[in-house]
C-alpha cells in the first residue's frame, strides 16, 4: 500500500505565497494554473495542491501536498522554478516559503469553476 492510499501515512506540503502589487489578473492566475502546475503535478510523490487568493490584498497562497519528506525535497528544484515563473506571470515582487507537516487534510469539493468569485476580477 502506498502512501497515498494509506489514510494513516504522514503527508507534508510546502506553501508558497506570493505579494503581487495588485489583484492578480484572471489570465495570469489561469495560465499559472495551467502552464506551472502540471510540471509538479507529475512528481513522483505528489499528493495535490491548493492555490489560495486573498480577497483582500490579492496575495496567492500555492500549498503542495508530498507522500513524505524525500519526494517533497526532490520537488525543491521544480517547485522552485514554478515559483519564479508566478512570480513573473502574477507581478509579485516577492515569495515566501514555509513547510508543514499536515495533520487533517479532509478533501474538499472539487473545484471545476474556475470563474468562482469572478465579479471581484
Amino acid at each position: 500500500m502506498t502512501g497515498h492510499d494509506d489514510p494513516a501515512a504522514s503527508l507534508v506540503a510546502r506553501t508558497w505565497t506570493f505579494t503581487p502589487e495588485s489583484h492578480p489578473t484572471r489570465e495570469s492566475l489561469d495560465e499559472m494554473l495551467d502552464a506551472l502546475l502540471p510540471s509538479i503535478e507529475c512528481l513522483p510523490g505528489f499528493r495535490g495542491c491548493t492555490v489560495l487568493v486573498d480577497r483582500e490584498d490579492g496575495s496567492i497562497h500555492a500549498t503542495v501536498f508530498w507522500a513524505d519528506d524525500a519526494a517533497m525535497r526532490a520537488a525543491l528544484d521544480r517547485e522552485s522554478n514554478a515559483a519564479r515563473g508566478a512570480l513573473v506571470l502574477t507581478g509579485s515582487s516577492e515569495s515566501r516559503t514555509a513547510v508543514h507537516d499536515v495533520l487533517v487534510n479532509r478533501p474538499a469539493p472539487a473545484v471545476v469553476d474556475r470563474e468562482l468569485g469572478a465579479d471581484r476580477w
